[in-house]
């Protein structure tokens, strides 16, 4: 993890499992599917996340939920 991006399959779970309670690198491709959840792929294919929009996306998201 540097400066704001958290990158590889282990760091980016470890982070949604602190943050949104993701359990498995599933859930975090089905909120990428569904909910557009923010991650992004380098070019040899190892997935990352910036916090600072990772941050903005929770924000919308409880909104969206909130207005429900």
């Amino acid at each position: 993890m540097t400066d704001g991006w958290i990158t590889g399959k282990e760091d980016l779970l470890e982070y949604c499992k602190k943050h949104f309670n993701f359990h498995s690198w599933q859930s975090v491709r089905y909120w990428r599917k569904k909910y557009k959840l923010p991650v992004r792929y380098l070019p040899n294919g190892v997935p990352y996340i910036i916090q600072t929009e990772i941050i903005a996306w929770a924000a919308k998201i409880d909104d969206l939920k909130k207005s429900q």
